[in-house]
């Protein structure tokens, strides 16, 4: 599994059993002058909010729900995350688990949230809350308690401003994280200790 951040809330997952082509999903993805186009014109699956209209032939999921296709079984857990989009978004694909956020919450998940996400390999972690349709900085403590709780074994974070990642890492203890262009794993590496990987635009 390949996993790509676009900036913002929109990242891909690219997926490729032996013998056969990828498949992509991608969340939230941006504009058509952006660099997550071009992965958006093959993607099988886009998540979207529901204002949002995805391209032609394409799987959307805009809101709660279960889905199976291309090699992704998806269970979009009700949640009281963001105002665009009412879900967090789990995914099983090559037998791990990988967990994503539109935004971070303004509330501690409760305690059916967590039972529903259950147990997750790999957090897509939002830094940036959504409050009446504005993104803003909480202090980065908020983000480690929530990855904290979900207890992943490898977090990537993602922020509207470098100033917000830098705030997180400091908070998480990580020092000189090396910063990928995108990150590659199989189930057999997964680490034993929770692992924080950096991705760039």
């Amino acid at each position: 599994m390949v996993i790509t951040w676009y900036g913002n809330a929109c990242l891909g997952i690219e997926t490729r059993e032996r013998g056969e082509e990828s498949k992509s999903l991608i969340f939230f993805p941006q504009d058509k002058t952006s660099r997550s186009h071009a992965m958006e014109e093959r993607a099988a699956i886009v998540v979207v909010p529901q204002d949002v209209k995805p391209n032609e032939g394409v799987f959307a999921i805009i809101g709660p729900g279960e889905y199976e296709l291309a090699g992704f079984s998806i269970y979009a857990v009700p949640a009281n995350i963001s105002g665009s989009f009412g879900a967090a978004v789990k995914i099983h694909v090559e037998n791990m688990n990988v967990l994503w956020l539109p935004a971070l919450p303004t509330r501690p998940l409760s305690d059916k949230e967590f039972d529903d996400i259950g147990e997750i390999d790999i957090f897509l972690l939002p830094l940036n809350q959504e409050k009446n349709g504005k993104y803003i900085s909480p202090d980065a403590a908020t983000a480690v308690s929530l990855m904290n709780a979900v207890e992943p074994k490898l977090t990537i974070p993602f922020a509207r401003e470098e100033k917000t990642m830098r705030d997180f890492f400091e908070e998480a203890g990580v020092k000189n994280a090396e910063t990928l262009d995108k990150f590659s794993i199989r189930k057999k590496d997964l680490p034993e200790e929770l692992q924080i990987i950096h991705l760039k635009v």
